[in-house]
């Protein structure tokens, strides 16, 4: 009984990010001219003014009850057990730093450029791997210098894990 309850659970929250990240595409369905106008897009008002409202919403509630689910351990079993693989403990480490820092990174390199920025798929991919690459390491110096001896500071004062 307590394992379909945490499969229902599970299954809504993924349902509800999933809705979230793939719902606005109804939205896009039309040319430019038709969607940008509320009045004219293809989408019922109705439509726009609940997903104005509960959009956001939808996926912060559906991520809160997966996080919760994995806290408990009551998440799907093997993607519990993929998520608590050793490899991702790195990664976990650097991801909320390199967060933080991307952003000064992208202004960084948008304000040294001297022409309008242009897309194409080779330029896309190597500005995602350079960007990538450059807040992760920046993270990893930040992780290196500021968090690892806070953490092991905070170990010696109050004593525990204070990874």
């Amino acid at each position: 009984k307590a394992r379909a309850a945490s499969l229902g659970w599970a299954l809504l929250g993924l349902a509800l990010c999933f809705a979230a990240t793939f719902g606005r595409m109804a939205f896009f369905q039309c040319d430019f001219l038709s969607c940008s106008k509320p009045e004219t897009s293809p989408v019922p008002m109705f439509l726009q003014y609940v997903w104005a409202g509960f959009g956001i919403l939808s996926w912060c509630v559906g991520l809160a009850i997966v996080m919760t689910l994995c806290f408990q351990s009551r998440f799907l079993p093997l993607v519990q057990e993929f998520m608590n693989l050793p490899l991702w403990q790195p990664i976990a480490k650097l991801s909320y730093s390199a967060y933080l820092i991307h952003t000064s990174i992208l202004i960084l390199d948008f304000c040294q450029r001297d022409s309008p920025v242009t897309y194409s798929p080779s330029t896309f991919f190597f500005n995602f791997v350079s960007f990538t690459t450059c807040s992760l390491f920046a993270a990893m110096c930040v992780y290196m210098l500021v968090e690892k001896p806070c953490s092991n500071l905070q170990m010696k004062v109050f004593g525990g894990g204070g990874e």
